[in-house]
């Protein structure tokens, strides 16, 4: 279940869609105002946020960075990355 919908506004982003979701939280398809172009948020779960095995987990952490970089295009294979 998705927790924000189609309009919902996250800082300078407008959510279009959901991409997906997982252990870790769901991703969205937004809309970037500022670089006019539509980007992929990923959005941790909070469980997620506050669970300190998480934080101290280095292989966790890891994986979240190696989905980090990209170039923010929802259609690529790296596209969680919104700069």
């Amino acid at each position: 279940m998705a927790l924000l919908s189609n309009g919902t506004k996250l800082g300078p982003h407008e959510i279009t869609g959901v991409l997906g979701s997982g252990g870790m939280g769901e991703v969205y398809r937004a809309r970037a105002a500022r670089l006019a172009r539509e980007v992929a948020l990923k959005l941790l779960s909070r469980n997620i946020i506050g669970d300190r095995e998480f934080i101290g987990d280095s292989e966790r952490l890891r994986r979240f960075e190696r989905e980090a970089p990209g170039d923010g295009d929802p259609q690529s294979s790296s596209h969680r990355r919104s700069p």
